[in-house]
């Protein structure tokens, strides 16, 4: 008799004091966020006289989204950027969140400077599991059209870390655009074949505070000597 065992869920929790994340733009599995051109798009067209097959049938895309979940942004985010260097200017319908500034020092060659500002978009949700895996935070580019900033891709492990932040570049261009609530931003994906249960939880900002492991604990390299006093303290 062969015996087939079933592998472990991973669950994860997602904690927010934001009621509109909450309410209107909650993190799904990704499935639930397949692009609209995607959808429409037939399976195949004739080219000629025989059958071609479109993206509908291209496994690395359907596959995608059946992994992990995606995170869309929670309110409306104006951007506004000039040709000239200078500090982007930015706004959240909420009024309330926020984006931190990276100096160029900190990330050395990779794009120059003066033709580029890194950012960081500061989302309300803390993530919670006692699983002790890595996730690959990832852009939702097929959902992205146009490309108007760029976001890129890390690992972390929620075990130690809860905090889920969006690194993103964006040119110096005089250009000003809207990103709108409910747009994809990060999909978060375990680095694992075993199945995600996770659940969305909107807590008061004294048990959101109390939730938080923070990484700041020195000037340099904060975020490995925390991590590793963790590792050492479990």
């Amino acid at each position: 008799m062969i015996f087939k065992f079933l592998k472990k869920k991973i669950y994860i929790d997602f904690i927010t004091t934001s009621q509109i994340a909450y309410d209107y733009n909650p993190i799904k599995k990704s499935i639930n966020f397949l692009p609209d051109w995607f959808k429409k798009l037939p399976k195949e067209y004739m080219n000629d006289f025989f059958p071609t097959s479109t993206l509908k049938r291209c496994p690395g895309i359907v596959d995608l989204y059946k992994k992990g979940m995606i995170m869309p942004l929670w309110s409306d985010l104006a951007l506004k950027t000039e040709s000239n260097p200078t500090d982007m200017r930015y706004q959240f319908a909420d009024q309330e969140s926020k984006i931190e500034f990276h100096d160029p020092r900190q990330r050395g060659a990779y794009l120059p400077s003066d033709k580029y500002i890194n950012f960081k978009i500061i989302s309300p949700w803390l993530a919670e599991t006692k699983e002790n895996i890595s996730w690959l935070l990832a852009p939702c580019t097929w959902n992205y059209n146009p490309f108007n900033f760029h976001i890129v891709k890390g690992v972390i492990n929620f075990k130690y870390v809860q905090f889920i932040q969006v690194q993103s570049f964006i040119p110096f261009t005089d250009s000003s655009f809207i990103i709108e609530q409910g747009t994809p931003l990060l999909q978060i994906i375990p680095l694992s074949d075993r199945e995600v249960e996770i659940k969305t939880h909107l807590v008061d900002h004294n048990d959101f505070e109390k939730r938080k492991k923070s990484n700041i604990i020195s000037f340099t390299n904060s975020y490995k000597k925390a991590l590793k006093k963790r590792v050492l303290n479990n």
